[in-house]
């Protein structure tokens, strides 16, 4: 295991953590969002905001491992060969394309 090319999970773990901790716009969003569901007249607004906190980030954990789940199971089943390689190309271009008309053909008020 020691020529792997994947790094390891620790080190993935920590840039994620990191990037996550360090971002502004998340910062910022985060106690916008949260800040709403605080009722101040009942006190302890740290404790309310860390129990938030905790809930939003145990609800992304569970989200992003079903995507994870998810993607590896995609890759596995479409990604074999040089075919899946074009199914995922041209079904990216196909979305984007896609994505694009929508943009040309909506009314603008």
């Amino acid at each position: 295991m020691g020529n792997s090319r994947w790094p390891p999970f620790r080190r993935i773990v920590l840039r994620g953590t990191f990037n996550s901790l360090l971002n502004p716009k998340a910062l910022l969003f985060l106690m916008v969002f949260l800040l709403q569901f605080v009722d101040i007249e009942a006190g302890g607004v740290t404790l309310q905001l860390w129990g938030l906190g905790g809930l939003l980030a145990t609800i992304a954990l569970v989200f992003h491992t079903a995507l994870g789940v998810c993607a590896s199971v995609l890759q596995v089943r479409v990604g074999r060969g040089r075919k899946g390689g074009c199914v995922g190309a041209y079904g990216l271009a196909a979305v984007m394309t896609a994505l694009a008309a929508r943009l040309l053909f909506l009314e603008h008020s």
